[in-house]
């Protein structure tokens, strides 16, 4: 399962600075609107120091963490979704992605203009998210009245009932200026909207560009204060001073310039933290003398589905898992230790897969 955050945000409000420190790759950092015109895309590992010592546990020759793939997406202003900026271009980017980073500006700048002349986060918050709505609001009435006209014809169906019923609702709503992702829907309402992949559907969380050495915690505080009813998860993180401490080799200057700024650890890891748990994305892990490898699936998935993830070959022909779970066996020094203490079971296609979970997968070949 591919893992996909869009980084969205105003312009110059350092998109492209998180970019490249998430991902250790240059990303066109210029200071003007729409330096990067085509997103950036590149491929982070999340590291595991569980997966490391399966490594040692199974002498295994490699080990493959998880990834994430972040997408830069170029900086939206007011009127996107009518066609300005990037507008559309802009818009089809987000599509692509699993869930949202939603990038504020916190910090004073002369040298980095901003798109508004002012530092204002609620503002540009709300003008990030309002974008995203007024595109849900259009696609959402033309798909409704297509359905409701496919309905009229054809009353006896009850999925286009049930698909017409679930638009009305979430274009009642839109209507009303709300993100979708706000709003009580019911899986089966879920369901009958997927297809239409609308924005404010996704999942949010919220990443607040400050200056360590010129931050106003008031301003940070008015700021959750003010979003708290989203329920997002924040962080406030000093892209520029984590970029230039994360590039520094030698860890006694870096301990150093760390104590500098009052820093115990670099907060931008827990970014990636953020993106996983607003996933809902959970990990288990296939061990073996060639490579021990780390794969994310969504919390409450079947063995079976868990099987697909690897190859469809082994779900199609999956007949049972055998199981065990790290924290079973995170004492032991050896495969043979594990299996010298039944620390395996085995598992049916219906069994539901735990966080950190160890499975052999059995199929017919």
């Amino acid at each position: 399962m591919n893992l996909k955050i869009g980084i969205v945000g105003l312009p110059n409000i350092g998109k492209s600075t998180l970019f490249s420190l998430l991902t250790k790759k240059a990303a066109n950092i210029n200071n003007y609107p729409f330096a990067t015109i085509d997103p950036s895309v590149a491929v982070c590992e999340v590291f595991n120091e569980k997966l490391d010592h399966l490594q040692k546990i199974f002498n295994a020759k490699k080990k493959v963490y998880n990834y994430i793939e972040f997408i830069d997406i170029a900086g939206l202003i007011k009127g996107a979704s009518e066609g300005k900026g990037l507008g559309n271009k802009f818009l089809s980017h987000i599509s692509e992605c699993n869930a949202i980073a939603l990038v504020i500006r916190f910090f004073p700048s002369k040298d980095v203009l901003h798109v508004e002349n002012s530092i204002n986060p609620i503002r540009d918050f709300e003008d990030l998210t309002f974008e995203l709505v007024l595109s849900d609001l259009k696609k959402c009435e033309d798909n409704f009245f297509k359905v409701e006209n496919k309905w009229k014809k054809n009353q006896h169906l009850p999925q286009l009932k049930e698909k017409k019923d679930a638009l009305k609702k979430a274009l009642s709503f839109l209507k009303d200026g709300k993100l979708l992702n706000q709003i009580n829907f019911s899986e089966k309402e879920l369901e009958n909207i997927k297809e239409y992949n609308f924005l404010s559907l996704k999942k949010f969380f919220i990443v607040g560009n400050v200056d360590y050495l010129k931050r106003s915690k008031a301003l940070e505080r008015e700021f959750l204060n003010k979003t708290q009813n989203y329920h997002f998860f924040t962080i406030f993180v000093d892209f520029k001073t984590e970029y230039d401490l994360a590039s520094i080799e030698n860890e006694e200057d870096l301990n150093f310039m760390m104590k500098e700024f009052s820093l115990k650890k670099l907060n931008y890891f827990e970014i990636l933290n953020l993106g996983i748990k607003v996933l809902n994305i959970e990990f288990f892990f296939t061990c073996g003398a060639n490579e021990v490898r780390a794969w994310n699936f969504t919390k409450g998935s079947t063995a079976k589905q868990c099987a697909f993830l690897i190859h469809t070959d082994i779900g199609d022909n999956f007949i049972k898992a055998k199981r065990s779970n790290y924290n079973l066996v995170k004492n032991c020094h050896s495969e043979k230790e594990i299996e010298e203490k039944n620390l395996f079971s085995f598992v049916g296609r219906d069994y539901i897969v735990q966080q950190d979970d160890i499975l052999f997968f059995l199929f017919k070949k």
